[in-house]
Parts: structure tokens; C-alpha cells; sequence
């Protein structure tokens, strides 16, 4: 029998893992190529349900590319969550995603509505995260450019563990190392299975 007190537990629960999936999610969202800035509880949209009742939706965050395109994204920690968000985001899109009335006299708020899961942040996508945003206040221009030589001469694909080998600072290698994936000249493969270790797979 469901009653109030366990209703109330789930509810908490739920919102804790909503929670920390916004926090994972936005995380990973900063280190795509060409996103310019990542907005937490943006934008709030009106919109019209189906009985047309004026009502509104909050995202959890939206991106911000550079060249100005914005995606507003929703999270769903569940399959529950996410059967009531999608048909949701399907609407918002059609409707353009609008702002005070909903209507087409006001300003549209975001260019794409979509829903993100578990499934779209893996553990290791977020490990990679963590890398590559420590590596953008920490990395050493001269050593990205010392580390990019020396990878010019070895054959790709390649372990971590091979390109700090011999270096004399292993951690600012590193960081080096990150960088180069956060330009887009070094890839991590497979980039949603395991961890990242020494022997993690770095290619062109």
C-alpha cells in the first residue's frame, strides 16, 4: 500500500536524481565543440495544452553555441519522466518555443527542445568532461604544442599511458593531452564504455 510517507520518499529521491543528473548532464554540455555557454533553469516557455490552457515549462538548461543557436534541454532520471517529457518537447518545438502568451508575437526563447536521459551521459563521457575542463585553467600552451609535435611521430591509435611515458611533468602532459581532445585533434575510443586510465585509447 502506497501512502503518504512513502510517496513523499519518492518524490524526495526523485528529485535528487534529477538533480545530480542536471549537474552531470550540463557538465558534459560544456565541453561540445562550439558551445559557448551552458544556462542552468533556462529559459521558461508558455505554451497551450491541447484543452488550450495557457501553461508553462521550466528546462533544467539550455546551451548556447557560438554562433548563437540555442538548445533547451529537459532531463528525465526515469522512463516515467521521460514518456511525459517527449511528447511535451515534441509540442514545444512545434509551437517555437516561445515566451510570455506563447503566441508568434512573442520572442522565441530557444531554437530546439529535447529530452536527456541517463543514457545520454555515460560515466566515462563524464570523466572525459572532467578532464577536458581542468585542462582549459591548467594546460601549458607550450606543452600542448610540445605534446602535439610528439604525437605527430607516433603511430595512432595510442594508449594514454604511451604519451606520458616519458614526459618530465606527467601531470601537465596530461593536461596537455586534454586539451588536444578538447580541440578536436585527439578523440578518446570507445568514448562511452569503461573508465579512463593508462591504458585508455587516444586517436586522430
Amino acid at each position: 500500500m502506497v501512502t503518504a510517507i512513502n510517496r513523499h520518499e519518492a518524490l524526495k529521491y526523485e528529485a535528487a536524481a534529477t538533480a545530480n543528473l542536471i549537474e552531470r548532464a550540463s557538465l558534459v554540455v560544456k565541453t561540445f565543440p562550439g558551445v559557448r555557454e551552458v544556462l542552468l533553469g533556462y529559459p521558461t516557455v508558455d505554451y497551450y495544452d491541447s484543452n488550450g490552457i495557457l501553461r508553462q515549462h521550466t528546462f533544467d538548461f539550455s546551451s548556447v553555441s557560438q554562433y548563437g543557436h540555442r538548445v533547451a534541454v529537459s532531463v528525465a532520471s526515469d522512463e516515467e519522466s521521460e514518456k511525459r517529457l517527449s511528447p511535451l518537447m515534441d509540442l514545444l518545438n512545434r509551437r517555437g518555443l516561445r515566451g510570455i502568451g506563447g503566441d508568434r508575437t512573442t520572442e522565441r526563447l530557444a531554437d530546439f527542445a529535447r529530452v536527456w536521459t541517463e543514457k545520454d551521459v555515460s560515466h566515462k563521457q563524464l570523466q572525459v568532461a572532467d578532464e577536458i575542463l581542468l585542462s582549459r585553467t591548467e594546460a601549458e600552451p607550450a606543452d600542448v604544442e610540445k605534446t602535439r609535435s610528439y604525437i605527430n611521430i607516433m603511430r595512432l591509435p595510442v594508449r594514454l599511458s604511451q604519451i606520458l611515458r616519458y614526459a618530465d611533468r606527467p601531470q601537465v602532459r596530461r593536461h596537455s593531452v586534454w586539451r588536444l581532445v578538447d580541440e578536436g585533434y585527439l578523440k578518446v575510443f570507445p568514448v562511452d564504455i569503461g573508465d579512463i586510465d593508462h591504458i585508455t585509447i587516444l586517436r586522430a
